[in-house]
């Protein structure tokens, strides 16, 4: 996903692409959350159900353009003293954290 989103800030991969590379990633990720919520571990459960009632912010970056999928933009956002859900959503724990820089294991798969 990160070396897509790479190409469409670079401008190496047009976003309508983007889009398209997204959607069976997206369909996965809310099967495993859906699957997560259902896991028996309640703290996991939990963050995948609260992930899941915010879905459209997770993916908010793939339609709108100026929005990143990154920690950095969390940080801009709270220090003008404005944020947004998605930031919020993946950052508001260490898990959150972890569970974001898992997602870019370097492997260039996306």
């Amino acid at each position: 996903m990160f070396t897509w989103w790479h190409r469409v800030r670079d401008g190496t991969l047009k976003r309508s692409t983007f889009r398209s590379y997204m959607t069976p990633l997206r369909r996965e990720v809310e099967r495993l959350l859906e699957a997560g919520s259902q896991c028996g571990v309640a703290q996991t459960a939990g963050t995948c159900r609260e992930m899941l009632k915010r879905r459209e912010a997770l993916w908010t970056f793939v339609q709108v353009e100026g929005v990143e999928p990154t920690k950095q933009t969390r940080a801009e956002a709270r220090s003008s003293g404005c944020g947004n859900a998605q930031g919020q959503l993946w950052h508001q724990s260490e898990d959150g954290s972890r569970f974001v820089e898992s997602m870019d294991d370097g492997s260039g798969d996306g």
